[in-house]
């Protein structure tokens, strides 16, 4: 999934945010029925930077649902989720610390670019599933 926009009041109509909500829901309830082998988020799961408490709890409700549920959920931040300051935390990067979904990105080493397979200890910018690589730079 991209684009999730969680939080987006379209037309200022709230209505707008709950249609946003429910196809999150939506994608994650068909995920778990359907028993996929991955999630990939590719950007943009929040509709802005800063994220209000009731948008952050549809997301960590869904992404604790699909980790329950033993989905692998891979996210890239897009720009929706990114500071514009170069190595602020956002939303996406504490819902990887918290152990809902893995965080794709390339890595800074010491001001240099790397690019890294991912772990759990210092993330990293691609993983390899059963022969399909996924990289992540947001």
């Amino acid at each position: 999934m991209a684009d999730v926009h969680l939080g987006k009041q379209q037309y200022g109509r709230i209505e707008r945010a709950e249609d946003f909500a429910r196809a999150f829901r939506d994608v994650v309830n068909h995920s778990i029925d359907t028993r996929i082998d991955f999630v990939l988020i590719a950007g943009d799961l929040f509709e802005q930077k800063t994220v209000d408490p009731e948008t952050f709890n549809i997301a960590a409700t869904g992404l604790r649902r699909l980790a329950d549920a033993n989905v692998p959920v891979f996210a890239i931040e897009g720009n929706h989720d990114k500071f514009l300051r170069h190595g602020a935390k956002t939303w996406v990067w504490y819902l990887g610390q918290q152990g809902l979904l893995h965080l794709l990105d390339i890595v800074d080493e010491d001001g240099t670019v790397a690019i890294r397979p991912w772990c759990s200890d210092t993330g990293g910018t691609y993983v390899d599933l059963d022969g399909v690589r996924i990289f992540g730079i947001g």
